[in-house]
Formats: structure tokens, sequence, C-alpha cells
């Protein structure tokens, strides 16, 4: 799990698989220079490692997964919204189902496939194990165990 989530601020990273530079994160450009949300917030395992570069200088921030716990006890909501925006950039919705929204150009990039699926087991095995907790805290009686879960989202609604 990556415990850890860097924004270049200044400089740039590079997205290694093995020696080879699969992108580059800028702190210069419009989009965000953010490195391992999907892993951090989604919880899945990290397809390549980041470096930077020793040609250049970088400044980051970083947010350790602590802190960001401590963030979304305040605004659990935020939460939601995250994830929820990351699954949509792999057309999925917050149980892993695939979005009836049409991304043909990225059919053909492997390792965004790849990732995609890795994403979509994490979250569907993650809603399955939920679903099972919530079953167990109901035959065992734990009405408070029940009311917690049903407020942080787990669907009653599965078989």
């Amino acid at each position: 799990m990556v415990l850890e989530l860097y924004f270049v601020i200044a400089g740039h990273a590079e997205v290694m698989d093995g020696e080879i530079v699969k992108s580059v994160v800028r702190s210069d450009v419009d989009q965000p220079s953010i490195v391992g949300e999907v892993s951090f917030f989604l919880g899945v395992q990290q397809q390549y490692a980041v470096r930077a570069p020793a040609s250049s200088d970088i400044e980051l921030l970083m947010m350790s997964k602590e802190a960001c716990q401590e963030l979304f006890k305040d605004y659990p909501e935020q939460q939601d919204v995250i994830n929820r925006n990351l699954l949509v950039q792999f057309n999925m919705d917050e149980k892993g189902d695939d979005l009836e929204i049409d991304l043909q150009e990225d059919e053909e990039d492997a390792d965004r496939n790849a990732m995609r699926q890795m994403i979509k087991e994490t979250v569907k095995r993650r809603n399955d194990q939920a679903f099972r907790a919530l079953a167990r805290a109901v035959v065992s009686g734990d009405f408070e165990e029940v009311l917690r879960m049903l407020r942080k989202g787990v669907g009653i609604n599965e078989t």
C-alpha cells in the first residue's frame, strides 16, 4: 500500500518501469502534478517506481496516509468524491462496474488497461469484504456496527 502522496511543486519526477521512463510528472504544466494518487486513495498496488532525475532539482510536498485520514475524519464526503473521480477516469463506478462512457482511445494502452483491471478487482474485493462484514454484524446482532457500516456506505442490496 502506498503510504504517501506527493505533489511536484518544482522540477519534475520520472515514472519508471525498470530503467524505462514511462512518463514525466512536471510542475510547470496545467495538469495536476501528483504522484501515486490512484494507489494512495484506492489502495491498489503501485505499478511503477518514481524517481527524481539526478540532473535536476525537485521540490515535493508530501501528504502521509495518517494526515489524509485525519482530514477525512472532518470531511468524510471528500474521500468519496476523490474516489469517484479517480474511478471515473478508469470508466468505473464505485462498485467497480463499467460506466457507459466510450473511452476508445484508452483501449490500446496496455498499461492503463492493466491498472484498470487491478482497480476493478480491488474495488470488487473490498465491496465483497465490506458486505460480508455487514452480514456478520447483522447475524451477531451488533446494531451499532451495522449502523456504522451503513453510514459508511456499505451496500445492503448485494447477494
